[in-house]
């Protein structure tokens, strides 16, 4: 919660005390109420700032979650990453493959360079060019990166 905020609420919440205890030296009715009116006022300023406080913890409480979630990813996603390695596809053209002993009966497959540099896992999917199918390319659907490759190899494991 913020400090201030609940620092301005007893603040308040003494005054409103202060006020009360001021009722019983009072003698006449008119001196009462400019007091209540007083008292009201510091309740409504108690209540203010209460709710201040409570829409400030509620906000600390989202981004601790958001960032607890984070932590998650990047967990999982160092978990994952070292199940690749950088290899080149052609000459000039890196992707990250599968490493054999890590495969998880996973077929062999790359995935984009940019992306796993990211922090993102996207398998790289192969797309033929020509009905001859002699050239073809890998590509990724989330950035977009293109490798052409003009044989006919499949990915093999790391």
């Amino acid at each position: 919660m913020d400090v201030l905020s609940i620092q301005a609420a007893l603040s308040s919440l003494k005054t409103a005390g202060d006020i009360a205890k001021g009722f019983m030296e009072m003698k006449q009715f008119a001196e009462v109420s400019g007091e209540v009116m007083k008292l009201n006022v510091a309740i409504l300023a108690a209540q203010r700032s209460a709710i201040d406080a409570n829409a400030s913890h509620s906000e600390q409480v989202d981004a601790i979650r958001e960032l607890e979630k984070e932590i998650v990813r990047l967990k999982d996603w160092n978990a994952d990453k070292i199940r690749y390695k950088l290899v080149a596809v052609v000459d000039g053209a890196f992707a990250y493959a599968v490493q054999e002993a890590v495969c998880n009966s996973e077929p062999p497959h790359y995935v984009c360079a940019s992306c796993y540099n990211a922090g993102q896992k996207s398998i790289l999917q192969r797309s033929f060019e020509h009905e001859r199918r002699m050239n073809y390319y890998y590509s990724c659907s989330k950035c977009r990166e293109r490798i052409s490759v003009y044989e006919s190899t499949k990915p093999e494991y790391a």
